[in-house]
C-alpha cells in the first residue's frame, strides 16, 4: 500500500474471492473447489499439492491452461455462470517467446520438469478466452467485485 498498489493478485483461491490486507485488495487466481468444503483463506496461498488435496484446483493459473486449456474454459463458463468474475493469470513468455528462449529454458526445464506446462504457447487459449468471454483489467474486476460479489464464492 505504501508504494501506490491497489490490488494484487499473490494467492489462490475460489473465484469471487475478494479480501483486503492493510490497504490493498486481494484479487486470488482462480481455483475451483469440490466437494462441498470451506475454503480458509489465509496468504501465503500457493499452487501446492496442499492445495489440491485440500479440495481445490487452481485453474486460473498457467500451469492448469498448459495441461488442458479446455478444462479451464469450462471452469469459466461455470465461475461465469455463478455470478463470479474468475482472475486468469498468464504470463508474458507463454504470449510471445524472447529470441533466445531454448538457450534459457532448456537448464532449467532439465532441473524441474514440472516447467513443461509453462511452455505450451498460450496465445491460441487467449485468442479462445477474448473471443468467448467478457475479459477486462483486474482494476475493473475490482470495481465490480466491490459494487455486486460473487453468488458462491
Amino acid at each position: 500500500a505504501r508504494f501506490g498498489f491497489r490490488y494484487s493478485s499473490s494467492i489462490y483461491a475460489p473465484s469471487g474471492t475478494l479480501l483486503q490486507n492493510t490497504g490493498v485488495w486481494e484479487l486470488p487466481v482462480s481455483t475451483w473447489k469440490w466437494g462441498g468444503r470451506s475454503v480458509h483463506i489465509q496468504a501465503p496461498r500457493h499452487f501446492s499439492m496442499g492445495l489440491l488435496l485440500g479440495g481445490e484446483l487452481p485453474f486460473g493459473s498457467s500451469f492448469v491452461t498448459g495441461l488442458s486449456g479446455l478444462t479451464v474454459l469450462r471452469s469459466i463458463e461455470n465461475a461465469l455462470k455463478a455470478g463470479c468474475s474468475p482472475v486468469i493469470f498468464l504470463h508474458p513468455y507463454e504470449l510471445a517467446r524472447p529470441e533466445d528462449w531454448p538457450g534459457r529454458i532448456r537448464g532449467d526445464l532439465l532441473r524441474n520438469p514440472l516447467l513443461l506446462p509453462f511452455l505450451a504457447d498460450k496465445s491460441g487459449f487467449l485468442k479462445q478466452l477474448i473471443g468467448n468471454f467478457p475479459v477486462s483489467p483486474l482494476g475493473a474486476w475490482l470495481d465490480e467485485a466491490i459494487r455486486g460479489g460473487c453468488q458462491d464464492g
